[in-house]
């Protein structure tokens, strides 16, 4: 499920990139970005120029003028536009050159590479480094593909949206990179064991060190559920022993 809404949003992040914002080359002769208002003007030559990087790589650059094109429907100060334009460009160039890493170094299909593009951006966004951004998309493409990578992106978005760290959560999600892990109920299980912890009272980084330990050993949910139950036992009865 997962990777069809992936495919739809590249697809219609494509087409309304192609829609709201043909593009031609300053080469051509266009020197002003098409469809702006004249408000934008000032900032309307280095938005020809940032697109233009991007002439040989289609995808990416329906991704940028889409980004263009929401500021300006948010009526958002040109200024303020250009500074998200810029950062979206730097994180865009980013993920660039880690996919065409990923396809050096793995068996990446080609129909694969717009989704992954989709959730490198999405990591990367939620602050995770491009060594690391590329170490956790290897690792998971290599044991699994792109389908297993957008699995874990799903995981690692919902799981920074809670009280974990962004260390424990790139820790959580290294593990699993290197894991045989590849089904969808696979995360419905890790969603419900971190639930499980919060309930338990474990504090999250251990909690996170528990499952990975689990799931290095290639122990079953089941089990590495026992194992959560079984520390905040151990942690109940420390806390009461101390009393």
């Amino acid at each position: 499920m997962i990777k069809n809404i992936k495919y739809i949003v590249v697809f219609v992040t494509a087409v309304l990139g192609l829609i709201l914002g043909s593009y031609q080359s300053p080469l051509s002769g266009q020197q002003n970005y098409p469809g702006l208002r004249e408000q934008y003007t000032a900032i309307s030559g280095e938005l020809v120029v940032l697109v233009g990087k991007y002439k040989d790589k289609p995808l990416m650059s329906a991704m940028l003028k889409n980004k263009i094109n929401e500021g300006i429907v948010k009526n958002i100060q040109p200024d303020q536009l250009m500074k998200a334009v810029r950062e979206y460009d730097i994180r865009l160039k980013i993920v660039s050159d880690l996919l065409a890493e990923l396809k050096r170094s793995s068996s990446v299909q080609e129909e694969e590479e717009g989704v992954l593009l989709s959730c490198l951006m999405d990591l990367l966004r939620e602050g995770i480094g491009p060594d690391d951004l590329s170490s956790l998309a290897r690792h998971s493409v290599r044991t699994g593909g792109g389908r297993k990578f957008c699995f874990i992106t799903e995981l690692g978005l919902d799981i920074f949206r809670q009280d974990l760290k962004r260390d424990d959560v790139l820790a959580l999600l290294t593990g699993l990179s290197r894991n045989s892990m590849k089904e969808r109920d696979d995360i419905f299980y890790l969603k419900k064991l971190l639930l499980l912890a919060k309930q338990l009272e474990l504090s999250p980084g251990r909690a996170v060190e528990i499952i990975r330990q689990g799931l290095s050993r290639n122990r079953s949910w089941k089990t590495i559920e026992s194992m959560l139950k079984d520390e905040a036992r151990f942690y109940r009865s420390r806390i009461k022993n101390k009393r």
